[in-house]
């Protein structure tokens, strides 16, 4: 059986993967779950503070997926893992806080702010051979935050994995040709 606040994190993702930040609200959440405010109240201050653990939750478990990445893979290996994680995060993260970051409490985009500077610190080490251009990791990482929200934007949660993973392949040649 869930707790009651695992509950509330799920439905709230439910309801930012449908909807934007500012319609998310205390008593819609409630009702959807058919809780009353008041037990929501009993975890969560307000709004801010439930997107904010959520915000928490979704980037706790992709610095746990970048953490379990092996730092010995050759390069290519390692980005390809990358791909995957991203994905795994776009797959977890509501629609609402992919596309609409600005729009959520201050310490939710410094989250997710840190998760980005993350990905891009380890695909700057991943990419640490002497002939690569220096650019280039900053590129990378740039196109995954790209695809991640443009996944966001197209699909829903659970199939956003396959959209950015498919885009390995394509990267794989380019870097190749480098």
């Amino acid at each position: 059986m869930q707790t009651p606040r695992v509950r509330l994190l799920q439905g709230a993702t439910k309801l930012l993967d449908q909807q934007d930040v500012e319609a998310l609200t205390i008593g819609a959440l409630a009702d959807s779950l058919r809780m009353s405010k008041s037990t929501l109240y009993k975890h969560f201050q307000n709004k801010d503070d439930l997107v904010n653990a959520l915000v928490h939750e979704v980037c706790d478990a992709a610095h746990r997926d970048l953490d379990a990445l092996k730092p010995d893979a050759p390069p290519l290996r390692k980005l390809e893992a990358l791909f995957t994680v991203h994905g795994r995060h776009a797959d977890r993260t509501p629609r609402a806080v992919l596309i609409h970051a600005d729009a959520l409490p201050s310490a939710a985009q410094e989250r997710l702010s840190g998760w980005r500077h993350a990905t891009a610190t380890w695909c700057r080490e991943a990419l640490s051979a002497p002939k690569t251009p220096a650019l280039l990791d900053a590129g990378i990482a740039s196109a995954l935050h790209g695809a991640v929200d443009a996944a966001g934007r197209r699909a829903p949660m659970g199939a956003r994995l396959p959209m950015i993973t498919q885009l390995w392949p394509r990267f794989s040649l380019l870097l190749a040709a480098k």
